[in-house]
């Protein structure tokens, strides 16, 4: 049987099956209990508020209701500070789901709090350093030592429950700030045996006076910029030679080796006056592998050339429901699909016109702004992307050319 032929109508592919999401991400709380210095939550205009109990009630039911195997507590805020975030946590462990948190770990938690975090399937947990002096300037409240406490305390009560232990990621804002401090970090997640390290971008904010500021990796310039490569390459080469998975976000790994490579072409003459000569430099450009995200710089964040899209399914397969009531698939900068204000029900809001006309960008290559210079999804054929939400969402055709959904 030939293949899903593009002949198969846009339109067919614009409702979205709940069913389908893959990963429900819940924003218990948009507030926190630390002000990291590059985080939006610093910013004097910023407040926090907590998802209200009657929407709570709203996203249990409907992760029941469509089966949804994956949920996220996630957003802006941190989630083990909201109001009776164990009692939904347990409701959601209880049901069967698989929970993930993203968390930066510096409470003192009480007993039945880190009970609950050892039956999560995932932690990921925010650090970019172990040094005492920089974590406390950079996330202002947090020690590492109560962190790594947790961790342990969290680990030691699920093996007294007779559960698995959470799998444990640490996530890094890499900044030109961090970067000095990621071998370090490395290796004391190698002896904590974590699992995976999650590299991260920085979003640039509006800088807080007298504090540590962050700044991206790739403003360096020259020779200062190479130093900071030098420091994130002892990492990875640390992280590979003890199994330490990892990956970077979005194009970061592929924007680094550019830099470096631009550098190291129009510094040739100076490079071959340093020691060791060109080589010596050329091995802090950042390798690529199995661990990393593919090479293909060209293909994130340059626009869109006519017959491609971004190879980005989250409009059929991710929503995020925020503490303000809003409703999104999108993480990088899309605009929510639309809010429970108006009461209407999270299905209705998943299928609105602005998540309809989302999905059409996607399919017919007619992007926005956001989604044509996106870093974080490659580009696609458009038939291809077509053919690949065809298959992955189960539309197939029958004999009269009418599509169906499964």
């Amino acid at each position: 049987m030939n293949d899903i032929s593009f002949s198969l109508s846009t339109n067919d592919l614009l409702h979205a099956d709940p069913r389908n999401i893959a990963k429900l991400q819940v924003e218990l709380t948009s507030d926190c209990n630390l002000r990291c210095t590059y985080c939006t939550l610093s910013q004097p205009w910023y407040e926090g508020r907590h998802m209200e109990d009657s929407n709570i009630h709203k996203v249990i039911e409907f992760t029941k209701r469509h089966n949804i195997q994956s949920v996220h507590l996630n957003g802006h805020g941190e989630s083990t500070i909201a109001p009776r975030w164990t009692e939904i946590a347990q409701e959601f462990l209880k049901s069967g789901f698989h929970l993930t948190i993203t968390t930066n770990l510096a409470k003192k938690y009480t007993s039945d709090e880190i009970e609950t975090l050892a039956q999560f399937e995932q932690l990921d947990i925010s650090l970019e350093t172990i040094d005492l002096k920089t974590l406390q300037q950079l996330r202002r409240k947090a020690d590492i030592r109560q962190i790594l406490h947790n961790i342990h305390m969290i680990r030691a009560r699920a093996l007294e429950l007779g559960c698995p232990t959470p799998r444990i990621v640490w996530g890094s804002i890499i900044a030109a700030e961090t970067v000095e401090h990621f071998p370090k970090l490395v290796a004391m997640a190698i002896e904590c045996r974590i699992n995976h390290w999650h590299i991260q971008s920085l979003t640039k904010m509006d800088e807080i006076e007298g504090a540590l500021n962050l700044n991206p990796i790739l403003s360096l310039e020259g020779e200062v910029f190479l130093e900071a490569v030098q420091h994130l390459n002892e990492a990875l080469s640390l992280a590979r030679k003890h199994q330490l998975s990892f990956h970077f976000q979005g194009s970061m790994a592929e924007d680094l080796m550019a830099k470096a490579r631009e550098i190291l072409t129009s510094r040739q003459s100076q490079a071959s006056c340093r020691p060791g000569g060109p080589k010596a430099i050329r091995k802090s450009v950042i390798k690529a592998d199995d661990s990393c995200m593919p090479a293909d710089a060209i293909l994130y964040g340059s626009g869109t050339p006519k017959g491609y899209t971004r190879d980005c399914t989250d409009p059929w397969s991710f929503m995020m429901l925020e503490s303000n009531q809003q409703v999104s698939c999108c993480c990088f900068g899309q605009k929510p699909l639309g809010t429970l204000k108006l009461g209407q029900s999270i299905e209705e809001v998943f299928n609105a016109p602005r998540a309809n006309n989302l999905r059409n960008s996607l399919l017919t290559g007619e992007l926005d702004s956001i989604c044509a210079n996106c870093s974080y999804r490659t580009l696609v054929p458009v038939d291809k992307f077509h053919k690949k939400i065809s298959h992955e969402f189960r539309v197939t055709t029958s004999l009269n050319g009418n599509a169906h959904a499964h």
